[in-house]
């Protein structure tokens, strides 16, 4: 019996239990690697291991999708993945809304000096 076989047969009984074991396995060990989770490239403090838990949940969506549909699968997951649904303005809605509306929440409570403080100094 080839062991590949027999993960996707393993994949196709319990996809949703494969899916979650892959992408929470790829988080949890980019979690615990030193320099993963010591290094300083992405802006505002944001830890690097959340990238790479995002990166896990993709990974595990091809694989499985791989492993019940093949390359024919894969393949519509890619084209839906990349399909623009609505029109740019609300991608951009979506992207400044928080950031614009913490911004006034904070004006509100703090005042102007809200906006010479630094976050979290």
């Amino acid at each position: 019996m080839n062991a590949w076989s027999a993960a996707n047969r393993g994949v196709a009984r319990h996809p949703v239990l494969a899916f979650m074991l892959i992408s929470l396995g790829v988080g949890f060990v980019t979690a615990v690697i030193p320099p993963i989770v010591d290094s300083e490239i992405l802006p505002f403090g944001l830890p690097l291991h959340g990238v790479f838990m995002s990166l896990g949940a993709g990974l595990a969506a091809f694989l499985v999708t791989a492993a019940l549909s093949g390359c024919a699968g894969v393949a519509d997951l890619g084209r839906r993945g990349v399909r623009w649904r609505v029109p740019v303005r609300w991608y951009l809605i979506a992207l400044f809304s928080v950031p614009v509306g913490a911004t006034l929440i904070s004006l509100v409570i703090f005042g102007p000096r809200a906006l010479a403080t630094p976050s979290g100094g």
